[in-house]
């Protein structure tokens, strides 16, 4: 069976953005159990998330799509629909630069803290900058 010209296109700026950024992308393979409306391809760059929703010329994003995007945008990530593997890269790239001075944190698992009286254990994290990153922040 011929693959879709939007398949296509996806693989193409996936290759593009690992080439241009380097960092963890896959491709979202909808199916009925999962989440409507998650981006195409999904990306985690210098510790940001990063959606990008592939369309072909003329195409839009739809509602639960531009309701997802919405909240990907608002937890700090980063999200783009369109057709343009030089549009999607250039946004990418700004939207990295610009978060340059932003602090990345993780969390880490400290400790076990011993069974309460419910018979489960409670877990404690720690809020810590990477060990292995060497970030310069500026403010």
């Amino acid at each position: 069976m011929p693959k879709k010209p939007e398949t296509r296109r996806q693989k193409k700026i996936r290759r593009a953005l690992e080439r241009e950024f380097g960092g963890f992308w896959f491709k979202h393979h909808g199916s009925e159990f999962s989440e409507v409306g998650i981006p195409d391809l999904i990306g985690c760059v210098g510790g940001f998330y990063v959606g990008v929703e592939v369309k072909e010329p003329g195409e839009t994003a739809e509602a639960i799509q531009k309701t997802i995007h919405k909240k990907i945008r608002g937890a700090g990530g980063i999200c783009v629909t369109s057709c343009s593997e030089s549009y999607i890269i250039s946004v990418v790239r700004e939207a990295l630069e610009s978060a340059k001075g932003r602090r990345i944190i993780y969390l880490e698992k400290k400790r076990v803290l011993p069974r309460h009286g419910n018979g489960h254990r409670k877990d404690s994290y720690d809020i810590s900058e990477p060990s292995h990153a060497k970030l310069q922040r500026r403010r």
